[in-house]
């Protein structure tokens, strides 16, 4: 992990603290576990695959447990929920810079995929400021086919690093959008 992305990551933790204190409750350290593994996957992630990844750091983690702390990050706006294809709710780390949010959803596997959008802030807020609102959050839910599972009858969609390397099919350009 980078020196940023370990700056971001007390940050997130520091915040879901602050949230926890403020209702009275405190920062257990099955929260802390939950809260860095959401961090670090770096995608969406369902609560089945919270618990099971949370779990390898501690094998007592309870689904209860993890449906809770996400619904306490959700409350905090520290998470985005993302509804996928397949009925299952999807967890992404908010982006607290622009409160903003993209996700492709696959129509082909339900698998959930968050975009990299800077654009989506900029653009959809200068919207709805010309049309007298002050945006508080963005949020912008794309459902598609996979082009590999067109190809080859496999969905590789779930698999981020796959599509890090050229995400052009799925994020225009700022500049082409405007």
């Amino acid at each position: 992990m980078s020196a940023g992305e370990e700056l971001r990551l007390e940050e997130f933790l520091r915040l879901a603290r602050e949230y926890w204190e403020g209702r009275g409750g405190r920062m257990t350290v099955v929260r802390r576990i939950l809260c860095r593994v959401l961090f670090e996957s770096g995608e969406s992630i369902d609560a089945e695959a919270l618990l099971r990844l949370g779990r390898e750091a501690d094998s007592l983690i309870s689904l209860s447990t993890v449906y809770r702390t996400l619904e306490g990050l959700v409350e905090a706006g520290l998470l985005v929920e993302v509804d996928g294809r397949d009925g299952r709710t999807n967890y992404t780390v908010a982006d607290r810079s622009t409160n903003a949010a993209s996700h492709i959803v696959c129509a082909d596997c339900g698998q959930v995929l968050a975009l990299e959008s800077p654009c989506l802030a900029l653009r959809e807020g200068a919207s709805a400021r010309a049309a007298g609102f002050s945006p508080t959050r963005i949020q912008l839910r794309l459902e598609g086919h996979c082009h590999t599972f067109r190809r080859t009858g496999t969905c590789a969609v779930g698999k981020a690093s796959e599509l890090s390397g050229d995400q052009s099919e799925v994020e225009p350009d700022c500049a082409g959008s405007r």
